[in-house]
């Protein structure tokens, strides 16, 4: 996948509905194969993050705008299906909370607010997980590059790799064509619902059971 423009999809305004939601598909069809391809490394990140987790540490979701309120989804689930503290896992939102309902412009392009909250809030015995759909979002990327100093475990893929970051996450989606903002979004909600049982049936907070409301 890339940032390119998507071929299928130039004439998409003079398709039929049906042609559409094909197109639609198909795309969504190469996310699942994408995120398969990072197996092996989602796998170590999971063993990674499970062990910040069974040591007291934090797990921080770090992202702006859509891929912000995929980790505020994620992160909401998990007391109520893992019957973890509510404080364990915690979102870095460019914009902060009021960007979790509506837009905050020039917020993903914050560093200073970024770095900001992780010397707030992150420590060395945390980790943090960088997610933006096409893995340079400014905010995103300072916020890992922070906690990393700081010795905090940092997963993220893309721009993400060169802070030095634990690759999780498959390359960029497709994101110029605003009918496929989507499919980064479908990338990184199949990766958080990966890493979420993961990470919490690993350090067996679920241990031997279906979670709750499953």
């Amino acid at each position: 996948m890339s940032q390119d423009r998507l071929e299928a999809s130039l004439d998409i305004d003079r398709r039929s509905t049906l042609e559409i939601v094909r197109i639609i598909q198909e795309q969504d069809c190469l996310v699942a194969d994408a995120v398969a391809a990072e197996a092996e490394r989602i796998a170590q990140a999971i063993d990674r993050l499970a062990e910040r987790l069974a040591s007291g540490g934090h797990l921080f979701y770090a992202g702006a705008g859509t891929s912000g309120r995929i980790a505020m989804l994620d992160a909401a689930e998990l007391p109520p299906t893992f019957g973890v503290e509510p404080s364990l896992v915690r979102v870095l939102m460019g914009g902060g909370e009021r960007a979790f309902l509506g837009a905050a412009e020039g917020a993903e392009d914050d560093e200073g607010s970024a770095i900001a909250e992780v010397d707030r809030q992150v420590t060395a015995g945390d980790a943090v997980v960088g997610i933006a759909a096409s893995g340079t979002t400014p905010y995103t990327v300072a916020a890992v590059r922070r906690a990393k100093e700081l010795g905090a475990f940092t997963v993220g893929g893309h721009e993400l790799r060169r802070t030095g970051t634990h690759s999780g996450f498959p390359p960029a989606a497709r994101k110029k064509d605003a009918s496929f903002r989507a499919q980064g979004g479908h990338m990184l909600l199949i990766v958080s619902t990966t890493c979420e049982p993961g990470g919490h049936v690993a350090p067996a907070y679920t241990p031997g059971r279906i979670p709750d409301g499953q």
